[in-house]
């Protein structure tokens, strides 16, 4: 029997770690995929009501780790604004980590959706128009990282309170803190929101 020399017992071992490595990422990505399309999945069914929802993974961009297709049964049920809440949703509320995944596009039978920062695409052609303001006032209250200028536009309305840091106008703009409050009609407050550098880090909601 032939004995296999040192350097082919190391180059052995190089192949066998190499295989490994790649076993054990694809698991990882697997495994990642899995989790983002649940969270897809169970937003837009439990948020929106949507049905028979498949998530694709198509070639990434130049941007975004991942890229997805969503389909759907019944998307088309959904208005304009709702889509664009949708797409404000997985740009930045979710768990996904920054630049991880980038939904391009939504299709329903033979219609297909894209959503780009001010215009709904149907079929290729511009069929919507929005601004933030549209797609923030859909939401029940302020969260976190909503930026200060649009604490007002939530079906909360605007805050009943605003509370300044002690020595605000002192204070450079990333050390300023404000606190706002909402309150119902015993002046019980319902919803307590604080900021820190012109950005919500902080949401209690006292009717929960």
């Amino acid at each position: 029997m032939k004995v296999l020399s040192r350097t082919s017992r190391w180059l052995l071992i190089a192949i066998f770690i190499v295989l490994t490595i790649f076993a054990v990422y694809g698991i990882s990505v697997n495994i990642e995929k899995q989790n983002i399309r649940n969270e897809i999945t169970d937003y837009l069914s439990e948020e929106h009501g949507l049905e028979n929802i498949k998530i694709e993974f198509i070639e990434p961009g130049s941007t975004y780790k991942y890229r997805v297709e969503v389909y759907s049964s019944n998307l088309n049920s959904l208005s304009y604004e709702k889509m664009t809440r949708i797409e404000y949703y997985f740009s930045s509320h979710t768990s996904f980590e920054p630049l991880e995944v980038e939904v391009w596009k939504y299709i329903c039978g033979k219609d297909s959706y894209m959503i780009f920062p001010k215009t709904v695409y149907k079929n290729g052609e511009p069929v919507y128009e929005y601004t933030k303001k549209d797609i923030v006032v859909m939401y029940d209250k302020p969260f976190i990282g909503m930026k200060d200028d649009y604490i007002g536009n939530t079906k909360l309305g605007k805050p009943d309170k605003t509370e300044l840091c002690r020595d605000y106008y002192a204070l450079r703009p990333e050390r300023r803190s404000v606190t706002y409050r909402w309150y119902d009609h015993e002046g019980k407050t319902i919803c307590c929101v604080r900021s820190h550098n012109g950005e919500v880090t902080s949401v209690i909601d006292y009717r929960t």
